[in-house]
């Protein structure tokens, strides 16, 4: 069965959708705005966000849909457990860069891709595929994998989220956090 596509385009999404982040301007301290900025966007990071939701649709909706769930039954099982906490904040002001350094406990992808693989393939030994449609085969695909999001366990995971001032005196999330952030799913 062949459906990583929509496990890895709803991570896409979320890490999109969370840090297409605004620009911190002047007003309190760079850490502060910083802190603030990341507490802003990873407090959105749950299935009731409808914006969340809405972008998971549009990308992975009826890939997810195709397996009897919904992306929001999938993330509410995913995101089950999900933390963060904001540390040390290190700001360089003359070179314009700055470092966050996050804590995050979420559930490791790349777990979820292995176990729902081999639980789908112990379980294709039971089941009658001669007389199956194929509806009914990724419907069972689908209960798998939430059974096996459910039963994964959080991890934790430190990352650091770079910052730089831009030509405006705004300070924005670096490509750099795209890639922790993917780290810490993927732990």
């Amino acid at each position: 069965m062949k459906k990583r596509l929509p496990l890895l385009a709803l991570m896409a999404v979320m890490i999109a959708s969370l840090f297409g982040l605004y620009g911190c301007g002047g007003g309190p301290s760079v850490e502060e705005q910083i802190k603030t900025d990341l507490t802003s966007q990873f407090d959105r990071v749950n299935a009731d966000d409808s914006e969340l939701m809405d972008s998971l649709d549009e990308v992975a909706g009826e890939e997810i849909e195709q397996l009897g769930i919904s992306s929001k039954d999938f993330m509410a099982s995913y995101l089950d457990g999900f933390a963060y906490e904001v540390g040390e904040i290190t700001v360089d002001e003359e070179a314009g860069t700055a470092v966050a350094k996050v804590s995050i406990t979420i559930k490791s992808m790349a777990d979820i891709m292995i176990n729902f693989q081999t639980a789908f393939t112990e379980r294709l030994g039971s089941m009658d595929l001669a007389s199956m449609t194929e509806a009914e085969f990724y419907k069972e695909g689908g209960k798998i994998l939430l059974e096996v999001t459910d039963a994964a366990e959080p991890k934790d995971s430190e990352i650091e989220m770079g910052y730089t001032k831009n030509e405006d005196g705004e300070w924005e999330v670096d490509d750099s956090a795209e890639a922790a952030l993917m780290g810490a799913m993927m732990a």
